[in-house]
């Protein structure tokens, strides 16, 4: 009832051939790597490739169908924003609507070097009322700005201290 072992020890075979897509021994290129494996490995990259493909898209357009944020969210995020630059639009309108007349008098200031008195300058632009006004409003502030001294306006450029 069995096989005989000793029957298939006695022939040997012409060839011993397995599995692994290689050429046989008669080839030229003994044992290398056959057409057919070629063929396996492009079907096994391509497999790998598309199912990437794949994954990658399922997972954009599950990404696109469910929000990461609540579309009530998002509103509110919107409407803060532009309340947020509303108020510092506001604010930088406000402080250069301030600070002009500051730099309307430091331009004429830059502008004059002809060794007039600062003082005349002041008066020639109805300056004097403006800086009485701002030292005012702005002493409780502590700013370096706040007193005028008589200096020559070539003085007052070459010199960088200003007297508080």
């Amino acid at each position: 009832m069995g096989v005989d072992k000793g029957d298939l020890y006695d022939e040997v075979p012409g060839t011993c051939q397995y599995r692994g897509y290689r050429n046989g021994p008669d080839h030229s290129d003994q044992y290398g790597l056959s057409p057919q494996y070629w063929h396996v490995f492009a079907a096994r990259l391509a497999f790998v490739v598309i199912f990437e493909h794949i994954i990658f898209a399922l997972t954009g357009l599950m990404a696109y169908i469910i929000p990461s944020i609540p579309s009530e969210l998002r509103t509110q995020i919107k409407r803060e924003r532009l309340l947020m630059k509303e108020a510092q639009y506001e604010h930088t309108a406000s402080y250069q609507k301030e600070n002009d007349e500051y730099d309307d008098l430091l331009n004429a200031i830059r502008n004059s070097r002809s060794g007039t008195r600062l003082s005349e300058v002041i008066e020639k632009k109805n300056w004097g009322q403006r800086i009485r006004q701002f030292s005012w409003a702005s002493s409780s502030k502590k700013d370096p700005l706040t007193t005028v001294s008589t200096l020559t306006v070539a003085e007052s450029v070459d010199s960088p201290k200003i007297e508080t």
